[in-house]
């Protein structure tokens, strides 16, 4: 998955909100089925530096 594609999809979700009085967070969950992460070669190490306005 591209950073553009979840920076695309995060601002897809934020416009579809309803507008609030207070600056909201964004907390992002994935889950891994069938990848054993005990395996060095199965390991990930991604950072995403999201924008911050």
């Amino acid at each position: 998955m591209k950073d553009q594609e979840v920076l695309e999809a995060l601002q897809r979700m934020r416009d579809a909100s309803k507008k609030r009085n207070f600056v909201q967070s964004i907390d992002l969950t994935i889950n891994f089925k069938g990848i054993d992460f005990k395996k060095a070669e199965n390991r990930v190490d991604v950072e995403v530096t999201m924008p911050n306005p």
